[in-house]
């Protein structure tokens, strides 16, 4: 489904391609994270190197290193002032993100995924399936809120800009 909605908004262009290979590092990701609690290195830092190296032919090397810097550097500080809170998978997984989105794209992401993080947080704990101490997975947020900005990133901005208008 991932895959024919990329091709469905882009046709086959090189960009396509990219977000296939963003898609199924994501959905690996989200995949163990839920079911092991961990976010593979042996995933995030290939996927890094693959976003730089795509990023020549889709957003902008400049764009992808700043995205990876912003995103990964947002999650690093809410590690360091949540000691701990937030896991080294989550902040190489967001650095990927940046990479394959950009700047524009991992400040999406960001806003994205930390709204989600938040709406679940509320739930599981109006829910009383949570306390205030109790850990959320943020790699399949993360990964809904990265492949959001790939896919649509562009079209949701501006939606955004037109209702503040």
């Amino acid at each position: 489904i991932s895959f024919a909605l990329i091709y469905l908004e882009y046709g086959f262009i090189f960009y396509t391609i990219s977000g296939w290979l963003l898609s199924v590092i994501l959905i690996a990701s989200a995949v163990i994270d839920i079911n092991e609690g961990i976010i593979p290195d042996k995933i995030t830092y290939p996927a890094i190197v693959i976003g730089l190296a795509l990023s020549y032919f889709t957003v902008g090397v400049p764009s992808a290193i700043l995205g990876a810097l912003l995103f990964g550097g947002i999650l690093l500080l809410a590690a360091i002032f949540s000691r701990g809170g937030m896991g080294g998978g989550d902040i190489k997984l967001a650095l990927a993100i940046g990479a394959f989105t950009g700047l524009q794209g991992a400040f999406l992401a960001f806003v994205i995924s930390s709204l989600l993080g938040g709406a679940a947080a509320i739930s599981l704990l109006l829910g009383k399936q949570a306390t205030l101490k109790t850990a959320i997975k943020f790699g399949p947020l993360l990964a809904i809120g990265g492949w959001l900005a790939f896919v649509y990133g562009n079209r949701l901005i501006t939606f955004y800009l037109n209702i503040l208008g």
